[in-house]
């Protein structure tokens, strides 16, 4: 797809015949029901958040789901640590898959070549 937006290939489409209707109803309706208790989802929270009588865990809790509702979750931060000193351009095709193994924590090392001649990272 060209631009961001519209429609995907995996959107639900009306008309067709495995989904005539664009999408199911229960869950559509489901969404909307719940979206219908929000401000009153949101009071509860600041109750919890502010009642001394709440454990600390539930005001903390309450504390955070505002604050993710409000702000959206933190960003995490990764941290990756290069320990090669020659450049990436300089790596076999080996090399790299085996590094690109390691990194994803699968614990395999060793690079495989297909019957066609492509390489597998997985």
């Amino acid at each position: 797809m060209a631009g961001r937006g519209g429609r995907r290939s995996t959107s639900l489409k009306p008309g067709n015949r495995a989904n005539p209707g664009g999408g199911p109803k229960a869950i559509i309706s489901l969404v909307e029901l719940a979206r219908a208790q929000t401000e009153a989802s949101i009071k509860t929270l600041v109750e919890i958040r502010d009642s001394t009588q709440a454990p600390a865990a539930a005001r903390v809790g309450a504390a955070n789901a505002l604050l993710d509702r409000g702000w959206g979750k933190p960003a995490q931060t990764v941290t990756q640590t290069i320990e090669q000193k020659r450049s990436v351009r300089e790596w076999t095709t080996d090399e790299l898959i085996a590094y690109l193994n390691e990194s994803r924590g699968d614990g395999a090392t060793d690079a495989t070549a297909s019957d066609d001649g492509s390489d597998s990272v997985h």
